[in-house]
Parts: C-alpha cells; structure tokens; sequence
C-alpha cells in the first residue's frame, strides 16, 4: 500500500469506513492524483462517500496543518437534500455546513474564514454570489475540488428552468488552475455524460460507470383504467387495502406523480379512504405529522414539512407511503422502500431509472410499477414510449440497454 492509498484508508475509516468499494477508492484516488472525476454509480452505492473523504484524505497525503486544512465545494440541487446530508456528514465528525439564502451572519462568516472542510451550496449561489470565494487567501490555498452531485441536473434543469447549473463552467475560469472537478450521479447515458461533460468544462475525466440495473428490482407497466369517483386509477385500491392490514408494517412506498394536481388528487382519495387508518395509531388526529401514514412532497411544500417527512422517511416512524413529485427522491437516503410507483409516463429514461433506484437498496425483492397514462406524454422522450408500449421484448432489456457497465474508463490517459 503506497501512502496515496494510506491516507484514503485512513480518511475514510476516521468516517467509520473500514473499507472502501473498489469504485469508492478509485474515484478519490484519481482525484487526488490531479484528474477530473466522473461517476456513475448507483442509487444506495454511496456517492457521499467518494467526495466525504477527500478532505480528510488530502491533509493526510499532504501533510496540511490544521489552520490550512482542504475545503471542497459541493453543489446539490435542493435544499432539503442539502441538509439532510450535511447531518448525516456532520454524525460522522466531518466539519461540513451549507449555504442558503437564510443562513447566518456566522454560517457566513465561517465560509469565509474556511472554518468548514466541506460547503454545500445551490449552483445559484456559487455562479451569482459566492465565486469571489476562490479569489480569496483562503481558498486560493485550501481549496482542493468542486464536486457536482446529481449532475444530471446540470443538463435536465440547467437547459430549461435553472440556468445557474448550464453555467457552472463560468465558475471553473476563476477556479485556481489546480482545482479538480468531480460528477456524480446515479445515471447517465453516453450522450447525457457527453452533454454534462462539455457545461462543466471537464476535460478526459476518468470515468467509473455501474450500470443501475438491479436483478432484485420487477418491473411493469399497467395501463390507466377503472377510475373512481376522484378519477384516480382503481389500481390503487389495492395499496389502499395493504396499508389498511398491515398499518406501519408495509414495506414503504414512494409514488411518483408528474403533476403537482396529481399529488393532491392521489393524497387527497388516500386521505379520505383510509380514515382512522391514515395516522398510527389510528385515529390519531392528521393533524399530528409525525403519526401519518402517508404524506405528500413537491416543489412548493413547505421548507419544514419537507424536512419532517424527510426526515420520517428516512428513520423508524409510521410514514409507508409519500406521494410526491420529483422534488423527493435524489441523494435521500430511504431505507426499506420496497414499491416504486409512476402515476403517469415519465420525460425521460434517466431519470426514471434514477427513481425507481430508491426501491430495493437492501437486494430484497422490490417492485417498480409504471401506471401509464394517455396524459401528459407530449414531451416524453422516444425511449420512454418504446418502453412502455413494449410488448415483446424483456423490459428489463429496454429500459437498460443505453447504460453501461464499466467499472474502470480512463479516457486518454492510456
């Protein structure tokens, strides 16, 4: 073991880590050795891991003080997203914080003074606000790595609502010359990677691909028929029984709408049938968030409630079932999701392999149920209609034919 892969070993077992997946491992130690680093890895393989360590990792391979101790940039798309990692990261003794439209005079204050080793933002702030960081002491010396989490996004919103993400090159011009980035994400075909690739400005990273499919994970497609008095698909009367007998022992479900009026219609039918049974222990009044069985997650709800559900979610409590737009889902940490649901088609086949990601993380038998409906399918993209409207072939076929399987892909570095 040469002290590189020393200092990584030690990085991560300082987080409880005593071992790294092989595609952790390569992922910090091609950074560290001065290369931009694209990943590919799964929902549930351990992304955070990859970018956690690293500051650690660089003030042991290079000997750092403490007063100049590495500091990485993290971009994250959302902001619940933003500090339900921060939380998790801070549990594990890594001196992490975030910026956000609400922060503190202090919070402020301690990025500037380069008091955290990892900063979470929004690309809106870096590209609008914070890009004087890297003409700073501070970061001019300390500053060791950006690192794009969910960078799918950078394509799939930085083309159409939130330009900061297609803007994010602009940031690396003022970056010091030595400064790495790093992409993460759960899935991408070559030419998303491509397109994400060319906006960050990466040139010949090294790239780590593990294909999504998981062999524990059923698909099907059901067609939209037999709607109730609140025109919602009869399909779902079935979760409505399995939630009623097996209360908070259901195995947890996510329910993906396309539309924000879908969320509200699907709670609202859930809310009113399942009466007493909607909170546990049941007829705890709705009012008591903590005691529901089912909850709803958009764009638009409110920042606490979104923290609460994530946060119900994602540890024991009685929540089985959220019905949510794609707002909830990327980077939060859902264990015992055995039930992915998709009232409606999706645009696109990354992100929909992205989603359904969430159910199975444990290898137990799961289930992705797509409930495919004639609405709202103009803007879908060809290989989500051939996918549902597959009769022939193995879905499994279909859905995972554009993604690849490379474990290690060093491009132009022999």
């Amino acid at each position: 073991m040469d002290r590189l892969d020393k200092a990584i070993v030690e990085a991560a077992c300082s987080q409880g880590f005593p071992s790294l997946k092989e595609e952790q491992a390569l992922c910090i130690r091609e950074f560290m050795l001065g290369r931009d680093v694209f990943a590919i890895l799964p929902t549930g393989y351990g992304k955070t891991t990859c970018f956690s360590c690293l500051p650690s990792a660089f003030n042991l391979y290079e000997n750092r003080s403490r007063d100049n101790n590495a500091i990485i940039i993290v971009i994250s798309p959302l902001t619940a997203l933003i500090c339900d990692q921060v939380q998790g990261l801070l549990k594990r003794n890594v001196n992490a914080g975030y910026l956000c439209s609400e922060s503190t005079a202090d919070v402020i204050q301690n990025v500037r003074d380069g008091a955290y080793s990892i900063v979470y933002m929004s690309p809106e702030l870096l590209v609008e606000k914070w890009r004087s960081l890297f003409s700073t002491s501070v970061y001019k010396n300390r500053f060791v790595g950006l690192i794009v989490d969910e960078a799918h996004c950078v394509v799939k919103w930085g083309l159409s609502f939130r330009d900061a993400f297609s803007r994010l090159q602009e940031v690396r011009s003022v970056m010091p010359s030595t400064v790495r980035i790093m992409a993460l994400t759960a899935t991408a075909t070559q030419p998303l990677r491509e397109k994400i690739q060319a906006i960050l400005g990466m040139a010949a990273p090294y790239t780590i691909i593990r294909s999504p499919d998981k062999i524990n994970m059923r698909l099907s497609v059901i067609p939209e028929k037999g709607f109730n008095a609140f025109e919602v698909p009869t399909f779902f009367n079935l979760i409505l029984r399995e939630t009623k007998t097996k209360l908070t022992s259901l195995p947890r479900i996510i329910i993906f709408c396309k539309i924000k009026s879908d969320c509200w219609k699907l709670y609202s039918y859930f809310k009113l049938s399942l009466g007493k049974y909607f909170c546990h222990p049941p007829g705890t009044s709705a009012h008591v968030v903590q005691a529901r069985l089912v909850d709803m997650f958009f764009k638009g709800t409110d920042s606490d409630v979104k923290k609460s559900i994530i946060d119900n979610f994602t540890k024991p409590s009685p929540l089985r079932i959220v019905i949510c737009t794609d707002a909830f889902g990327m980077g939060i940490d859902c264990k015992d999701v055995r039930c992915i649901i998709h009232y409606g088609v999706p645009t696109d086949k990354e992100t929909y392999v992205q989603q359904i990601g969430r159910g199975g993380r444990e290898g137990l038998e799961s289930y992705a149920i797509l409930v495919r409906s004639k609405r709202l399918t103009d803007n879908c993209e060809p290989e989500v209609l051939e996918y549902i409207n597959n009769k022939c072939q193995c879905r499994r076929n279909v859905l995972f034919q554009d993604f690849e399987n490379v474990v290690r892909a060093p491009e132009n570095h022999g």
